[in-house]
């Protein structure tokens, strides 16, 4: 009695070294990450901008106590 992975390897290798050539040829390219930038800030917190790397210059940040000079509107990366 014949083991059945010999007739499969014997009788499929070229079949399935096709189709193996075929896939890697047709896969797609999927990002695996999305870098996104999400931004919420307080309007009392002065010296905190948006940027792409979301690094902030904490030396900078503080808090303004007079609300007259809050930030309402909302900065762009642009």
């Amino acid at each position: 009695m014949r083991p059945i992975g010999r007739r499969i390897n014997r009788s499929g290798t070229k079949w399935l070294a096709k189709a193996e050539k075929y896939l890697l040829g047709a896969q797609p390219i999927i990002p695996l990450d999305t870098p996104v930038v999400n931004w919420v800030k307080k309007p009392y917190v002065k010296g905190m901008y948006p940027n792409p790397g979301s690094l902030f210059p904490w030396k900078y940040v503080y808090i303004e106590r007079d609300p007259a000079k809050w930030d309402y509107g909302t900065p762009s990366l642009e």
